[in-house]
């Protein structure tokens, strides 16, 4: 693997845990009545969750318990 795709892949990793941090945020705003989201949309953010954990590598302590909604 050359370093540029080493640095390409750091930054999309690194990209994930604020994606799925995101999502944990939209799902609580939902759950406390701040935003309303339509059936669609929840099943988006659900594929994007689940896209989202298959990108990450499988065994990152660091990363643990997160993302996984509420």
């Amino acid at each position: 693997m050359s370093s540029l795709e080493a640095f390409e892949i750091g930054n999309l990793l690194g990209a994930v845990q604020p994606l799925l941090s995101v999502l944990d945020h939209l799902e609580r705003m939902q759950r406390d009545n701040e935003i309303e989201i339509g059936r669609i949309d929840d099943k988006r953010l659900t594929e994007y969750r689940a896209a989202l954990h298959k990108i990450l590598p499988g065994n990152q302590p660091e990363l643990d318990g997160a993302g996984g909604g509420l």
